[in-house]
């Protein structure tokens, strides 16, 4: 028992010294290698609580920073279009050539704080048998806010022929903040 007293004691003596040597180097007073230590920074002892303000500022950061992870798009609806030519007649129809398409969809904004604009959309065509065909993006030039969804509407030239099936990826967006 006796000796887990003086074993304790020792332990307080060797802690209490440690304490007395970083009270040391506060004071301005140099280490044996002649670098001066100055332990102001007790951040391994504190944790160090952030303002609203600052986190705040954080988070706008880190959104603006990867607008692909906060802005989703749905894979929307491709409606081909068509012109007429030519008229009909007694004994002839009208007759209709393509005339590209309309894409249309919503693209959604999941960040918190920021906001984005002039989102970039690939538009990717497939066959029947989900052979791609062609890809082209389009820049839609739009505000949008967080937390929100906004519908698109492309105007496409050209639809490919043979274009069965189509797809829908956001690429790039700029932060609008």
């Amino acid at each position: 028992m006796k000796k887990n007293i003086q074993i304790i004691l020792m332990m307080f003596a060797i802690l209490f010294t440690g304490c007395n040597r970083n009270s040391n180097a506060d004071s301005g007073n140099s280490t044996p290698d002649n670098t001066n230590t100055n332990s102001n920074n007790n951040s391994y002892n504190q944790p160090q609580t952030k303002t609203p303000q600052e986190l705040k500022a954080e988070l706008l950061t880190q959104e603006l920073n990867k607008p692909l992870d906060y802005l989703e798009v749905d894979n929307g609806t491709l409606e081909p279009q068509t012109k007429k030519v030519k008229n009909g007649g007694l004994f002839n129809g009208y007759k209709y050539y393509p005339d590209g398409a309309i894409v249309e969809g919503n693209i959604t904004n999941k960040a918190t704080i920021a906001r984005f604009k002039d989102v970039v959309v690939k538009i990717s065509y497939y066959t029947q048998t989900n052979t791609f065909l062609d890809e082209k993006p389009y820049v839609i030039y739009e505000y949008y806010e967080p937390n929100r969804t906004k519908h698109f509407s492309i105007r496409v030239d050209v639809l490919p022929e043979q274009c069965k099936t189509f797809h829908l990826e956001i690429t790039d967006a700029k932060p609008a903040n």
